[in-house]
């Protein structure tokens, strides 16, 4: 494409012509353009030097415009809103977007984010699609476009030898490990020290990567509680590894076995046969976040699907804050 008539145009000069001839008068075209009489006089030389015509004509009645400002009006007057909308950005309408969002997250990540993200989403912007992948090892699927945006512990952000400076990241909220038991287990009794849970049986929860026949581990808070471990010199006792939530319920309700997860999920895992106990304190929390590519930071979709992510995760920082009260038989963090 040859464009080499725009290379050395000011593209204000447009705008300045479609007043001009709006107004036919150069002080009120001035007053417009919030320029002095003296500066509009110069932008109306240009303008002529430019378009090389005269543009205004004086007459007894006044200014009128040549046939040339006329039409180059009539041209502006679909240019200018297009080249506008180039400038800012089609307006953006969630009742009018349509499309399918991929998410890549484990299934306590979506459990906790979701159901208040969709009720939103599914009234304001019902042609919207949202795709939940199984959340993989590292950030390339976000590198390469695979998926819109990923949940990540805070942990696993940070050891990522990733591109990171082509990624964006918020924190959405900060969340606290306990222990989830059986009602009248022995850990039930008093304060849980690391002596005592090192002598107990364990479940864990170990979100599994998505691709590949041999998969492993997605870095979670398992993989927080188990390095602090490593660093004390210690291991726990783990009799079953799961890679999703759903089944713990059930196998802690009828077993002696601890299941170590974050303070959100644990209110999703309560029934009246089980409770909930404070970690040992040994055990640190961590941040969940939300990350995406820089590729589609002004992206109008995007942004606003974040900030309602933002709003869910909002309800998980409501909870978390929440003071709990203390049972008989359980002390919630």
């Amino acid at each position: 494409m040859n464009n080499k008539n725009l290379r050395n145009v000011d593209l204000n000069l447009f705008a300045a012509l479609q007043i001009l001839v709006e107004e036919c008068n150069i002080t009120r075209a001035a007053q417009r353009m919030y320029l002095s009489q003296p500066a509009m006089s110069r932008v109306v030389d240009r303008l002529q030097e430019m378009l090389k015509d005269e543009l205004l004509i004086r007459t007894g009645q006044g200014y009128l415009p040549t046939h040339r400002a006329l039409t180059a009006y009539t041209e502006l007057q679909q240019v200018l809103p297009r080249l506008e909308t180039l400038l800012q950005g089609p307006a953006f309408k969630p009742a009018d977007s349509t499309g399918i969002f991929n998410i890549e997250a484990t299934d306590w990540g979506a459990t906790i984010l979701m159901p208040k993200f969709i009720e939103i989403l599914a009234r304001v912007a019902p042609g919207v699609q949202i795709a939940i992948i199984p959340k993989n090892i590292g950030f390339e699927s976000l590198e390469r476009g695979e998926v819109d945006l990923s949940f990540a512990f805070d942990r696993n952000f940070q050891s990522s030898s990733g591109a990171k400076n082509a990624l964006r990241t918020e924190v959405l909220f900060h969340q606290k490990l306990v222990c989830v038991v059986r009602k009248g287990h022995q850990l039930s009794r008093g304060r849980l020290t690391l002596r005592r849970y090192l002598k107990a049986q364990h479940v864990s929860l170990e979100p599994m990567q998505a691709r590949g026949v041999y998969a492993r581990s997605v870095p979670d808070s398992q993989g927080l509680v188990d390095d602090t471990l490593k660093s004390l010199g210690v291991r726990r006792d783990v009799r079953v590894r799961l890679p999703y939530f759903a089944p713990i319920g059930g196998i802690i309700e009828n077993t002696d076995l601890v299941a170590t997860v974050p303070a959100e999920l644990a209110i999703r895992l309560k029934s009246p046969t089980t409770c909930t106990i404070r970690a040992p304190s040994e055990f640190p929390g961590f941040s969940y976040r939300q990350i995406w590519h820089r590729r589609n930071d002004s992206n109008a979709l995007h942004k606003w699907l974040r900030a309602l992510i933002r709003k869910a995760a909002g309800q998980v920082r409501a909870r978390s804050s929440r003071p709990q009260r203390r049972g008989n038989h359980s002390e919630v963090a």
